[in-house]
């Protein structure tokens, strides 16, 4: 986390508490044992910039649908969606909220 510091304290808490991968078996969402950069080490180019993220993202996490999730940090950290298209989609709430969102989003698949 040191490359990123000025990731929100509620997600490193989270890492720290929790971990990466999925937060229960058959979860159909996987948070990465370290963020990424957008640009450089997810889609090597930068168009996300020109599709809506107002600075660099940072990845955390991405679901089966091929969209990923990062903290928009030209946006005071704000949680954005890009999706197989490069296009930036503002999530709004907190990182709790999220995580919050995605346990009701993407329940237990029953094993």
């Amino acid at each position: 986390m040191r490359r990123w510091p000025r990731l929100p304290n509620e997600y490193v808490q989270f890492l720290r508490e929790r971990g990466a991968g999925p937060i229960e078996d058959g979860f159909q969402f996987d948070f990465l044992s370290q963020p990424l950069d957008a640009c450089s080490e997810v889609f090597k180019d930068r168009e996300i910039l020109e599709r809506g993220a107002k600075g660099d993202v940072i990845v955390f996490g991405h679901d089966q649908s091929e969209s990923s999730f990062g903290f928009d940090l030209g946006d005071a950290n704000a949680i954005v969606q890009i999706d197989a298209s490069r296009l930036v989609s503002r999530v709004p709430g907190s990182f709790a909220q999220f995580v919050e969102q995605l346990i009701t989003k993407y329940p237990q698949v029953p094993k």
